[in-house]
């Protein structure tokens, strides 16, 4: 019988497959999970750096401060004044911080109300265009008489509302030389120095013991070609005047549009026109010749020119050079007066 082999079960290295398998799949778990983590740190590294970056670009950089301003519809308001407005704005802050110059902090609603406090208009639209356009849009109302009160000129609109203080030098360019006293209020004078050339030199003088001229003419400023042609009317109440308030009624300002329309078209010439007060009915011709012609506005218009025509071929004839004055506001009667 043979001997078996002996067998040392102490020194022997026994081995499970598994072991070794879990062993690496703890290393690759490892390396994946650093990795991870790493790559994480590095997007969030990143998202950070873009999101400063972006904060930066939208709200501090160059890019989107607001570079250009365009106007449109404006005619008499000049664009620079309305630029100034709107660039005073831009130092201005919002929510603290940020400046109104950068595009997306601008307040178009602040800017609105700036505008439409000093000019008085139809339409107003402010808008932004990214990334650094201010655009601004209006429509201006339109003017349609000259009001002389007080030794200034006034723009009135359709609706008797004051639209604009006048300069004296329109006042200059209109040939109007005005004269006004306030210690002999209700003896006021006014002259208008009739000439056919528009730009006759003549001095204006505005005589007012206690108040001073005002340094800025309020409003937009027209010139001599877009006025020349509006009725002048002299307040011979001499009322104060308001701006942007309701100075005569609508139907009074048309009456005295619809005048100097169609007088010129029976040979009457008109230099101007007189109220004795802002709501008053009565109006006042003055005519080149230099007799007047009064009219009262409540009366239609039509039947008192017809009434004027038929007394000045009829009656008057050759003594139109030595007329004074025609009086149209008793209805079918009719008076004048000679010199």
């Amino acid at each position: 019988m043979s001997r078996g082999i002996r067998r040392d079960y102490y020194r022997k290295n026994y081995k499970n497959p598994f072991f070794s398998k879990k062993r690496k799949l703890r290393t690759i778990n490892y390396f994946a999970s650093s990795f991870s983590k790493l790559f994480n740190k590095f997007l969030i590294i990143l998202m950070l750096a873009v999101i400063g970056s972006g904060f930066y670009t939208i709200f501090y950089s160059d890019y989107f401060k607001i570079k250009n301003i365009e106007i449109n519809g404006n005619q008499n308001i000049k664009t620079g004044d309305i630029q100034k407005i709107a660039e005073s704005q831009f130092k201005d802050s919002r929510f603290l911080i940020f400046k109104q110059g950068n595009i997306f902090f601008f307040n178009k609603d602040s800017l609105q109300k700036k505008i439409t406090a000093k000019y008085i208009l139809d339409k107003l639209i402010v808008s932004k265009k990214v990334p650094h356009t201010l655009k601004i849009e209006l429509q201006e109302k339109t003017f349609f008489v000259v009001w002389v009160s007080r030794g200034r000129l006034y723009l009135l609109d359709l609706n008797g509302i004051v639209l604009s203080e006048a300069s004296q030098e329109l006042a200059k360019s209109l040939g109007i030389k005005m004269e006004y006293s306030k210690e002999s209020e209700k003896e006021e004078k006014y002259t208008n120095i009739e000439s056919k050339n528009a730009n006759i030199d003549a001095n204006i003088t505005n005589i007012n013991a206690n108040k001073e001229p005002l340094e800025e003419v309020w409003g937009p400023q027209l010139g001599i070609e877009e006025v020349k042609n509006l009725p002048i009317i002299y307040d011979e109440s001499n009322k104060e005047v308001v701006l942007k308030e309701k100075m005569a009624s609508q139907e009074l300002i048309i009456f005295i549009i619809e005048l100097a329309e169609k007088l010129p078209l029976i040979d009457i010439e008109i230099v101007s026109f007189r109220v004795f007060g802002p709501q008053d009915i009565q109006v006042k011709a003055v005519t080149k010749e230099g007799w007047e012609i009064y009219f009262l506005s409540t009366l239609n218009l039509d039947e008192q020119i017809k009434r004027l025509i038929s007394i000045l071929e009829k009656e008057i004839q050759e003594k139109r050079n030595n007329l004074e004055y025609v009086d149209l506001r008793f209805g079918s009667q009719v008076y004048y007066k000679e010199k």
